[in-house]
């Protein structure tokens, strides 16, 4: 039956990208609250009455404080490294980003050339409406210099109430100086599915950067779109940087390519509660579809639970890298003064019983030790599969772009040169951006890189002797992705970026080269494909 084998999106909240532990939040939260309120006063609870009293009436301390820090240092000595106690202003932050939506203006923003610069405005959103571009400079935001701010003090003064407005003075190519622009911020949905295209092919992409309340409807949609193209040879999901999100809707994706009644995942309360199965339900649509499941270190939670699920019923080959290991479960509980806590009570393992967790540690009196059993798993292929937390790739492949990237970072003088380097590339992407006789997403032309490259030398930016052959490979994909990213946004610098990805480029040629899942598995554990 089974086997057990870039960019911030600027206008979120603090802790923008999904938050991976809210995880089945009510799955054991009204056991939980019964026996809290059921708990006796104890010997110890007057003995913190007491201390309370003393230090307040010693140092002058009002007692609220006390019993706040008391409160915040119970969570961070719990040893559950997820519990957190968040007062009103915390949790209306934490549940801005986990339901997907904020007060914004739209667009995904990078620091180029010590300014923050617009990436992508979303489509319809109010950055698009107020008229803003891709590579427009915000110089001053509400009448404040942008310039050396960081990525994370953009966010705070971009977001704000719904229906206020957020004056930006723009600086763009081409125009002499910055103009302003005044923008109404409205209420801003994040995408789950962030990229879906057709390769040449005739192969889906689609990357899931979260699992926010309507990403199984929006990954359906993306692949309907993709299919209604033409017949898919295959798909690959990406879930690379995917923390994860909400169970339901990872579990909604992976009941699309199962059958019914086959198990998804399987939850154990911590310290002894009822373990619980979650099965597929819905007839599975893509029995035929192959599948490539691409994963990362930074890929968590709900996204490492549908890539067991995968895995474990030789449903799709997993490729990339191990991934982070979390699968435990937060709840959050509403305490007295508008706080909340968030505290671990159940864990996650995949249909063959292999626990995601990596964390060692102790809740509740109870010992949980990484992976529930053996290292080693046999598999219904024969083949092997890691049991040791975390998902463990069929076929391990490395981030070619990061290596790329720390070759050429070893050939700059210093570290002081990163930035001024990094600049002097958006400069000359711009200007190839600019030129029409240029294919949109084509590799930069030679002349452009050995210019660049003389350019750096003279502003003294590299080691006396540079790799050429290295920095030339790196500029090729660096100043193509962003000259992509000026003239066809997002979608075309993904496209260009996957063209020299390692990652991407194997989970392709594994599905051309393989008719069945079986197959596929048979390569991977033969080396790849």
């Amino acid at each position: 039956m089974t086997r057990g084998s870039r960019v911030r999106f600027a206008l979120l909240s603090a802790g923008a990208a999904l938050v991976a532990g809210v995880l089945g939040t009510l799955l054991v939260s009204a056991r939980l609250e019964k026996r809290t309120e059921q708990a006796p006063t104890s010997e110890a609870s007057k003995l913190l009455d007491e201390v309370v009293a003393r230090l307040s009436a010693a140092h002058d301390i009002p007692r609220d404080s006390l019993y706040l820090w008391a409160a915040r240092a119970l969570v961070e000595n719990s040893g559950d490294p997820y519990a957190q106690l968040m007062d009103p202003e915390e949790y209306q932050d934490f549940a801005a980003s986990t339901g997907g939506a904020f007060g914004g203006i739209g667009s995904s923003v990078d620091l180029r050339e010590g300014f923050p610069t617009l990436v992508e405005p979303v489509a319809g959103s109010p950055a698009e409406r107020a008229g803003l571009q891709r590579g427009d400079q915000i110089v001053e935001i509400d009448g404040q210099s942008t310039d050396g701010w960081s990525i994370d003090e953009v966010v705070d003064a971009l977001r704000g109430p719904v229906g206020e407005s957020v004056t930006l003075r723009i600086r763009r190519d081409g125009v002499a100086l910055p103009q302003p622009f005044e923008v109404v911020r409205a209420s801003v949905s994040v995408p789950s599915v962030i990229h879906a295209y057709r390769t040449e092919e005739g192969i889906g992409v689609i990357q899931l950067s979260s699992f926010g309340h309507r990403a199984a409807f929006e990954f359906e949609a993306a692949l309907s779109h993709l299919e209604s193209e033409g017949d898919l040879e295959g798909l690959v999901l990406d879930l690379r940087g995917n923390p994860g999100g909400l169970l339901e809707e990872a579990l909604a994706v992976a009941d699309l390519f199962l059958p019914t009644g086959e198990v998804l995942t399987i939850s154990t309360g911590v310290g002894g509660g009822v373990n619980s199965e979650y099965r597929a339900r819905d007839e599975e649509d893509n029995a035929a579809l192959p599948i490539a499941v691409l994963v990362d270190g930074h890929t968590a939670s709900a996204a490492e639970v549908l890539a067991g699920a995968l895995q474990d019923h030789d449903r799709a080959v997993v490729v990339g890298e191990p991934t982070f290991g979390k699968g435990s479960v937060q709840s959050i509980f509403s305490l007295p003064g508008g706080y909340r806590l968030k505290v671990t009570t159940a864990r996650w393992y995949t249909p063959e019983g292999r626990g995601l967790d990596r964390f060692h540690g102790a809740f509740g009196g109870t010992v949980i030790e990484t992976g529930d059993r053996a290292p080693s798993l046999s598999l219904d292929t024969g083949a092997q599969a890691d049991g040791s937390g975390g998902i463990q790739p069929d076929v391990e492949v490395a981030d070619s772009v990061v290596a790329v990237r720390k070759r050429a970072a070893a050939q700059l003088k210093n570290e002081e040169s990163g930035k001024p380097f990094r600049d002097l590339i958006f400069a000359y992407a711009r200007r190839l951006a600019r030129d029409s006789s240029l294919t949109a997403g084509a590799p930069p032309p030679r002349d452009a890189i050995d210019a660049l490259i003389a350019e750096a030398r003279r502003s003294d930016l590299l080691r006396v002797t540079p790799n050429l052959p290295v920095l030339r490979e790196y500029l090729s994909f660096e100043l193509g992705y962003q000259t992509a990213q000026l003239r066809g946004g997002s979608a075309l610098a993904r496209r260009f970026s996957d063209a020299h990805d390692m990652q991407v480029r194997t989970a392709i040629e594994l599905i051309r080269a393989s008719s069945s899942s079986r197959e596929r598995l048979n390569i991977a554990s033969a080396g790849g494909g």
